[in-house]
């Protein structure tokens, strides 16, 4: 077992189940934090590279955030019919100080408390308006063209800001070699009960949809730490420089990893010890790590561990199903809504999967984050052949597993151990259908493609 342990996670997961697969989970209680400063870095580290989007029309008066609109001026001539968008840098400050302000109510607001994950008391925010975030504004010339300004030194005033031309780029070619094209901005962070002064680069392009023009941006830079002489990087969302959603990877900065980051309460390696991703903190600019006990299995939702128990009652047949029902068959669950479009457009594909695979040996299980109305009115317009579960709060199934991005799809193995997160299209067949073929061919192909990225 410890001839593995210089393997990367998932393939150490993979042996280790393989050789203690018939230990019992244990409860985890309170164990030892670790905190670790964090350090604020250029470029995007050996993360892959996502986009928040910006639509270039005026905002619509029913949309829920018309009311944060502020007016900016020195638009240049030519530039009159062009809308000001805000792009922002801390998603939770700015929408704190809207609340303070009158511009969300407090119903808009408690919902983004709850669902944005809002706590002031592990996160204070400020109590005041600050510069959290900025303005661009666009325009497409008749050789199609895009022109942008961006607010630079956030003084709600493009007369003192320059044109840029939005460029169309290979991002994935060297991501890093973007950073040329970032601009620096000037915001404000509330960090540690002080406002704190920084400009962030912003790199921004353009794209277009559906015959429609969409600006792409996001912030090129990443966070660092060290501990045990292990670099640990971090970065959060494309669109806000705050560690709200932040994913987690472990290796040297310098070298480009496989795309397997940690996320918020998944379990990471470091020598011979196991460590919960606890968190990671704005305010304090900590990383938290949780120090796990040696030789327990741990439930979690990350690949290579025990996916966590649960039991719920099926939306139309009223039978109870717990997870440890699934045992000895794969088990593909689905977080889907019906409110959810990409969940919608995800279904053909899913059926086609559910269809195609062998039912005695792959089982589909559907956890809808939805009312009931509107799922009895998506299951009687497409009456789906697999049980689903509605996620409630008396079955809090959605909240265990800590899923905030829909679809979001697991499979777990007949020992119960997670094993291929978020398979979509037309492929899930084919992905479900290469672990059926024996763990020793799975395990190799796995190694393969790790040694691919190396």
């Amino acid at each position: 077992m410890k001839t593995l342990t210089s393997l990367p996670l998932h393939l150490f997961i993979c042996a280790f189940f393989c050789l203690s697969g018939c230990q019992q989970p244990t409860v985890i209680e309170d164990y030892e934090v670790i905190s670790l400063p964090l350090e604020r870095v250029q470029g995007y580290g050996s993360f892959g590279i996502s986009f928040g989007r910006k639509g270039t029309s005026k905002m619509s008066p029913q949309n829920p955030w018309s009311s944060t609109q502020v007016e900016v001026k020195g638009k240049p001539k030519g530039w009159e019919d062009a809308h000001p968008k805000q792009i922002w840098f801390d998603a939770l400050q700015f929408a704190y100080q809207n609340f303070l302000q009158g511009n969300i109510d407090s119903s808009r607001y408690a919902d983004l408390v709850e669902s944005w994950d809002i706590d002031l008391d592990r996160r204070p925010l400020a109590d005041r308006s600050i510069r959290c975030f900025t303005h661009v504004v666009t325009r497409m010339l008749a050789d199609s063209t895009v022109e942008y300004i961006l607010d630079s030194n956030n003084n709600r005033d493009f007369s003192d800001d320059s044109i840029h031309v939005a460029p169309l780029l290979d991002f994935e070619a060297n991501l890093d070699s973007l950073a040329q094209y970032a601009h620096l901005v000037e915001a404000e962070l509330w960090v540690k009960g002080q406002l704190q002064q920084l400009k962030v680069p912003i790199f921004i392009r353009k794209e277009f949809s559906n015959n429609r023009l969409y600006l792409y941006y996001n912030f090129p830079f990443h966070y660092q730490t060290q501990f045990k002489e292990q670099f640990i990087q971090l970065r959060g969302g494309s669109g806000s420089i705050g560690l709200g959603y932040v994913r987690l990877l472990l290796g040297n900065p310098q070298r480009k990893l496989a795309p397997k980051p940690i996320e918020k309460n998944e379990f990471i390696r470091i020598g011979e010890e196991i460590f919960l991703y606890k968190d990671a903190n704005t305010y304090t600019q900590e990383l938290q790590l949780q120090k796990m006990p040696a030789d327990t299995m741990l439930y979690s939702t990350q690949i290579g561990f025990p996916s966590k128990l649960f039991q719920g009652v099926t939306f139309r047949g009223q039978d109870t199903i717990k997870l440890e029902d699934y045992r000895g068959k794969y088990l593909l669950l689905d977080f889907w809504g019906s409110w959810c479009q990409p969940c919608v457009n995800e279904m053909p594909n899913m059926r086609a999967a559910f269809t195609q695979l062998d039912t005695s040996r792959v089982s589909f299980l559907g956890i809808v984050q939805d009312s009931r109305t509107n799922l009895e009115n998506y299951l009687q317009r497409d009456s789906l052949p697999w049980p689903q579960i509605l996620s409630t709060d008396a079955q809090p199934i959605v909240k265990l597993y800590g899923i905030d991005g829909f679809p979001t799809t697991i499979l777990i193995d007949p020992e119960g151990n997670i094993v291929e997160k978020d398979l979509f299209g037309t492929g899930i067949q084919e992905k479900i259908q290469a672990y059926l073929v024996g763990p020793e061919k799975r395990c190799l192909n796995m190694l393969i493609e790790n040694l691919l990225y190396r």
